[in-house]
């Protein structure tokens, strides 16, 4: 059974149409979770903004000093069983101790220190 031209003029501007319905309802759907996703990432660098602000200046624990590692100013590392804040961005091949200040000394040292007193 043949269709005649008319038929399938109207047979594709019906699916065209309801592809056009279909496809607007999807898009107006994704700008609503892509409005949502933006709206999302605006709040949590706003957080981070806050995050940063209240942690400048703060200590961080780096763990084992390590050479040739980037230190920043007020990074802590643990070195010969003391611990040391940095005073000054920097990186080194051994120890400097013109980059550091010490936080507190080793068990040993501490506990000889207090009996001495």
């Amino acid at each position: 059974m043949a269709i005649s031209d008319s038929e399938a003029t109207a047979i594709v501007n019906g699916i065209s149409r309801g592809i056009r319905e279909t496809l607007g309802k999807e898009l107006a759907s994704l700008a609503t979770t892509v409005r949502v996703l933006a709206n999302t990432v605006e709040q949590l660098r706003g957080e981070l903004a806050d995050v940063q602000t209240k942690s400048a200046g703060s200590l961080r624990y780096k763990g084992v000093w390590t050479a040739r590692e980037i230190y920043d100013e007020n990074d802590m590392v643990t070195y010969g069983g003391t611990v040391w804040f940095c005073t000054k961005k920097h990186a080194s091949e051994n120890f400097a101790h013109q980059f550091f200040k010490l936080m507190a000394k080793n068990g040993r040292a501490a506990k000889a220190t207090q009996r001495a007193s």
